[in-house]
């Protein structure tokens, strides 16, 4: 990681768990899920897709 490229992001509100305990049926995802799962998309997509010096 080059310097400056660092970004802190906070999710207000974040509680421990990101989805529904465990049942017989899939659960949607949480709406705390879907503001950290957009973070990281995004984080992924400027890392895989970020120039590297050689």
């Amino acid at each position: 990681m080059s310097a400056g490229t660092e970004h802190l992001t906070t999710v207000p509100d974040l509680p421990p768990p990101l989805a529904d305990e465990p049942g017989l049926e899939p659960a949607p995802q949480l709406p705390a899920a879907k503001v950290v799962d957009e973070i990281l998309t995004q984080w992924f997509l400027r890392q895989l897709t970020a120039k590297r010096s050689p």
